[in-house]
């Protein structure tokens, strides 16, 4: 599994990133705990040293399962998790929009100090502020509160998780690592983060490489339609999709969320090289410019 840096951090990240929310969280259905250790412990065998969870998926169960999996090899691994949602919510996923929020120095400091003994570890190597409004990504305290949790050895990057308008704002205010949807059909990032990123040295982490399955939808409506010439016999849409994100250099990392070995191995897979040609990459930037994504 190819690696590349973490924008100026000093890490290196797998290029696909195992994101724990669906093994976490009960909105995709119960998943055992024995068998999500075991499955864990094979995405590291496999070759992927980069986990990505947050302190509400699954209650902090997600959390719990990677201090429980990797608590032996801590240091084989890189740990990226978010704070500012109200824990108690997930598994009630569909109170996220509206759900409370808080990023006050008290609540993220505490909810450090609990992402840490979940995750049994002393350090957390990429803490994130989790969907946060444009309000509070201009807000100085919360940098501040960041900062001196770095200064304490509790985390040793910080940033945020949200869209490319507020990622642009993050890295203003001094984010080492950002996270963001980018995708065939979410290309919102191309005109400004990625440049952006790409010259401060910042971390990017893009999730989301099928559109929250928008991409993958049938049907004559369907967004991910005019991208179908991608598909090819022994490459699948989402094969190129994850081509398609890895294909741009500011990207350190691509976060998929999985459930099954097998969707591991194949977004693994798609991983490889070649990823898209020129030509492809031409098109696709015609499909920009001329369709509504």
């Amino acid at each position: 599994m190819r690696t590349r840096p973490l924008g100026n951090t000093g890490i290196e990240v797998t290029e696909l990133c195992f994101g724990t929310w669906e093994i976490g969280g009960l909105f995709w259905g119960p998943v055992d705990q024995h068998e999500a250790l075991r499955f864990l412990r094979q995405a590291k065998d496999l070759g992927i040293s980069t986990f990505d969870t947050a302190d509400v998926y699954g209650n902090g169960r997600s959390e719990c399962l990677l201090g429980r999996a990797f608590h032996d090899c801590r240091d084989e691994v890189v740990l990226i998790t978010k704070a500012g949602y109200m824990t108690g919510i997930d598994g009630a996923q569909f109170i996220y929009d509206g759900a409370r929020q808080y990023f006050d120095a008290r609540s993220l400091t505490w909810s450090c100090e609990m992402s840490l003994r979940r995750l049994e570890t002393d350090v957390i190597d990429v803490f994130l502020l989790h969907d946060p409004p444009l309000e509070i990504l201009r807000r100085k305290s919360v940098w501040s509160t960041l900062r001196r949790l770095q200064k304490q050895g509790k985390i040793k990057h910080f940033g945020a998780s949200t869209d490319a308008k507020g990622a642009v704002t993050a890295i203003e205010q001094g984010a080492d690592v950002v996270e963001l949807a980018f995708n065939l059909i979410w290309p919102d990032a191309l005109d400004e983060l990625l440049p952006l990123a790409e010259r401060e040295g910042v971390g990017v982490l893009a999730r989301s490489p099928f559109g929250s399955g928008l991409l993958l939808r049938k049907g004559p409506d369907s967004r991910g339609r005019p991208f179908r010439f991608l598909a090819q016999k022994g490459r699948p849409l989402t094969s190129a999709a994850i081509k398609y994100v890895l294909g741009h250099s500011p990207v350190s990392s691509v976060v998929s969320g999985v459930l099954t070995p097998t969707e591991l191995k194949k977004n693994m897979a798609a991983c490889q090289r070649p990823l898209l040609s020129a030509a492809e990459r031409r098109r696709i930037a015609q499909v920009h410019r001329s369709v509504a994504i």
